[in-house]
């Protein structure tokens, strides 16, 4: 495919707005399913690792250069032809602007600017906020000419959501970056007009919003926007996964890097930044961990509003900073994926409680990811990602203490991430999505996947089945474990049991109850273990109360009334009991004794 628009075969789509290395990773996935699809470059977002030539180079830049120096458009584009970068046409600069009055005029006699004009005779857009999408429309008129050669636009930003508003054109808009959080919830009252206007874009009928990560905050500012019924989630990949699928010799590129080979290395590639990372809460819990004599190094980039703080505090901390290596450079995509494939586990966020770009990155090599995940966005998964989830400081440690006394559960918590990033952000989510919006048209949204449940209740897809845990009294919430369903080879399902992180010792079990309501035969149940997922040996020894099978439709049950289906219930119900005591410890899988 090249830089010119086809004139038949659909779907044909373009890509806009800020964030534009995701976007174009997005388009290079739907090349490669067969859709073409083009990415504007307005030269807008000049934050450098939004640029998609840092998913093709290994570039290398200083703190200085990415914290404390503004780059430009032009600076951009001087690099990249340095660098003899090309997107082959997937990436195009931005139309030259037309003559002010001709732009102003056309675009004040469109449709989209007549339902505008309607909305405020109807009290339903404000005279400021009209003034705002009519006056910011007028000066991208090209960018809006050109979106209109194409049948379907993915917005990310209020800015790219103008430009699609005006090309009249079914928008997919985005939810990653800020501009949720920041423009549309306008949470300090400072920009109203702009707050409102996203509003207005976000509900016309042409447009849908994908939730990206499936993150409470966005979700609870789209409910107070009445936006609910335009959200769904298409867990569409939009990282660089061609490159990441490329063969790394992890042992050879620590030797390399010299980093040490005889204990665990942590990789902190995400920003110094407490309001969106809150990297010194990792910090505190490594440096606990190393003064309880811990053997472990820390590696992180330099780049974040914080990294002086950081470099402040190892200038004071013999100790800490002995075990901590500061890269004081920001690497592009091709040499950043050494880095993760160098370590043994990848550090994220600990602030908003969602997955973002380091972690599908690390999930997508297939390394261990040890970050914070809240437990609305858990659950709002198809199937939770087998990451290390830590929440505090004491978590971290912990989680810190777990890494150092197994090692050996990494692997198989490597090959489960890359698995669940195959399965659940598979490549071709994102084409059907495309296609879906295409053919059907943006009422068919809705049905491409659900919004998540809630928490405690976890839908089992593809069986009339829910699974609730009834926690040990020595584990009292349900972040602990996660259960699956799995079809059997023999009809009926199977039950899969394991920890958000790590892998399950059969003697965990011990005294565990797991509630299974619908209308199935459960014909095993499977534990993740050290090689893979093998049968329960005290499964044909636990106890199985099953009540009458019936065919009517099952009510939600709340996360407080967990213990009340212990009992009879008037719904279909199977309550698995294990035995109070396991095996003996000798038992247990030896790599972990």
């Amino acid at each position: 495919m090249t830089g010119a628009i086809p004139a038949e075969g659909g779907p044909k789509v373009a890509l806009c707005g800020n964030i534009a290395n995701n976007a174009y990773n997005m388009a290079c996935i739907l090349r490669r399913q067969g859709v073409f699809a083009q990415l504007e470059d307005d030269g807008s977002d000049l934050f450098p690792f939004s640029r998609p030539v840092w998913e093709d180079r290994p570039l290398v830049l200083s703190y200085e250069d990415v914290m404390l120096h503004s780059w430009h458009t032009d600076e951009w584009r001087r690099l990249e032809a340095q660098e003899g970068w090309s997107a082959g046409g997937v990436v195009i600069p931005s139309p030259k602007r037309s003559f002010w009055r001709r732009c102003t005029d056309q675009l004040r006699r469109s449709s989209p600017a007549v339902r505008i004009k309607t909305a405020v005779r109807q009290g339903h857009l404000s005279h400021a906020a009209a003034r705002l999408l009519l006056r910011h429309g007028a000066s991208v008129r090209d960018s809006i000419a050109w979106l209109s050669k194409f049948d379907l636009v993915i917005a990310f930003g209020f800015h790219a959501a103008v430009k699609a508003y005006f090309a009249d054109k079914t928008t997919l808009y985005v939810t990653y970056g800020g501009d949720v959080r920041v423009q549309l919830q306008d949470p300090q009252g400072t920009a109203p007009d702009t707050a409102e206007a996203m509003a207005f874009l976000l509900n016309s009928d042409r447009f849908v919003i994908e939730g990206y990560g499936c993150d409470k905050e966005i979700h609870d500012v789209l409910a107070a926007k009445h936006l609910l019924h335009k959200l769904a989630y298409g867990f569409l990949p939009n990282v660089n996964t061609k490159r990441l699928a490329a063969p790394r010799d992890a042992v050879e590129l620590r030797r390399s890097l010299d980093w040490p080979t005889d204990e665990l290395v942590f990789f902190m590639a995400s920003r110094i930044e407490e309001k969106w990372k809150k990297s010194s809460l990792f910090i505190d819990a490594f440096s606990d961990f190393i003064r309880q004599g811990g053997k472990a190094t820390l590696v992180t980039t330099g780049w974040g509003a914080d990294f002086d703080a950081l470099r402040h505090r190892l200038s004071g901390d013999p100790l800490l900073a002995s075990k901590v290596i500061l890269l004081d450079k920001c690497y592009g995509k091709p040499r950043l994926f050494d880095l993760f494939a160098a370590a043994d586990i990848i550090v994220d966020q600990f602030a908003v409680g969602s997955l973002g770009s380091v972690s599908f990155e690390a999930l997508c090599l297939g390394r261990p990811v040890l970050t914070y995940l809240a437990p609305f966005n858990l659950a709002g998964y198809v199937s939770p990602p087998p990451i290390l989830n830590a929440g505090t400081r004491a978590d971290i440690l912990h989680r810190l203490q777990e890494c150092a006394d197994c090692p050996k559960r990494l692997e198989p918590i490597g090959r489960a991430s890359a698995d669940w990033f195959q399965r659940v952000y598979a490549e071709a989510n994102l084409a059907q999505a495309v296609r879906l919006l295409h053919e059907s048209g943006p009422e068919a949204w809705p049905t491409f996947h659900k919004v998540p449940a809630a928490p405690a209740a976890l839908p089992v897809p593809e069986h009339r089945a829910d699974v609730f845990l009834s926690p040990r009294p020595d584990h009292d919430d349900l972040r602990r474990l996660r259960l699956d369903i799995a079809a059997s080879a023999h009809g009926g399902i199977r039950l899969r049991i394991y920890p958000f992180s790590g892998v399950l010792r059969e003697e965990e079990l011990a005294g565990l109850s797991v509630i299974l309501r619908g209308d199935f035969v459960l014909s095993g149940i499977d534990l993740l273990a050290e090689d893979g997922w093998q049968e329960s040996v005290l499964w044909r020894q636990s106890r199985i109360e099953c009540t009458e099978s019936l065919s009517a439709s099952l009510p939600a049950v709340p996360v407080n009334d967990l213990e009340r289906l212990t009992a009879p219930s008037p719904f279909p119900c199977r309550l698995i009991q294990w035995p109070k005591t396991g095996y003996p410890k000798s038992k247990a899988p030896a790599a972990c004794q």
